[in-house]
C-alpha cells in the first residue's frame, strides 16, 4: 500500500502491524552493529510519502507509515474481511506477488482463492462448516484485530509474566 516490496525488506524485518487512524508500524529487530543494508533501507523509506516516524526501543526498531488516501477503501475492506471486494488494481498486484494458484483438494485457501472466491472453494468451506453455500461469501474470516495490533516486546513479556503469576496461583 505504501510501495514497499516485501522481497526488498532487510533481513531483520519482523512483521507489520495495524495501528489506529490508517497507520501501520513495521517492526525490525534491533541490530547492535552498523548495518549498511538497513541504513540504506532507512534512507530510502525516509523519502517515502507514507513515512511518518522512526523509533527505537531496547529490542526493536519501529517505522510508522500512513496508509495513502487512495488505499484507504482497500484497507477498510481488509479490516472488515471483504477481501473479494478489493479493487482490481490491488487484486492484480496481489496475484503478481503471490501467484494465481488455487488449492482444490482441501478447504485451505490461497491468496488467489481469497480475493477470487470461486464456487468450488466456497462449497468446500460450507461443507466443512456444515452450512449452506449461500452463507459463504468470503473464504477467509475477518482478521482478529487484537492479534494484528502492535504490542511492544516489553509489554508482551510483562503480560506473559502477569499471566504466569495468575496461572501459578
Amino acid at each position: 500500500m505504501c510501495d514497499i516490496h516485501y522481497a526488498k525488506l532487510p533481513y531483520n524485518y519482523i512483521n507489520c502491524y495495524l495501528l489506529d487512524d490508517y497507520m501501520v508500524v513495521m517492526v525490525f529487530e534491533k541490530i547492535d552493529s552498523n548495518d549498511y543494508i538497513f541504513e540504506k533501507f532507512i534512507e530510502k523509506i525516509n523519502d517515502n510519502d507514507c513515512y511518518v516516524k522512526y523509533e527505537e526501543n531496547l529490542e526493536e526498531i519501529l517505522i510508522y507509515l500512513r496508509v495513502p488516501g487512495h488505499n484507504k477503501p482497500n484497507f477498510d475492506k481488509f479490516i472488515k474481511g471483504n477481501y473479494s471486494k478489493f479493487d482490481d488494481e490491488l487484486k492484480e498486484l496481489l496475484c503478481r506477488y503471490y501467484g494465481r494458484e488455487s488449492i482444490k483438494s482441501t478447504h485451505s485457501a490461497t491468496v488467489f482463492n481469497t480475493i477470487y472466491p470461486q464456487k468450488f472453494k466456497r462449497k468446500q468451506i460450507a461443507d466443512r462448516l456444515n452450512v449452506d453455500i449461500d452463507l459463504i461469501y468470503e473464504v477467509l474470516d475477518v482478521i482478529d484485530i487484537e492479534t494484528e495490533k502492535y504490542v511492544s516486546l516489553f509489554d508482551l513479556e510483562k503480560n506473559q509474566l502477569k499471566n504466569n503469576i495468575i496461572n501459578d496461583n
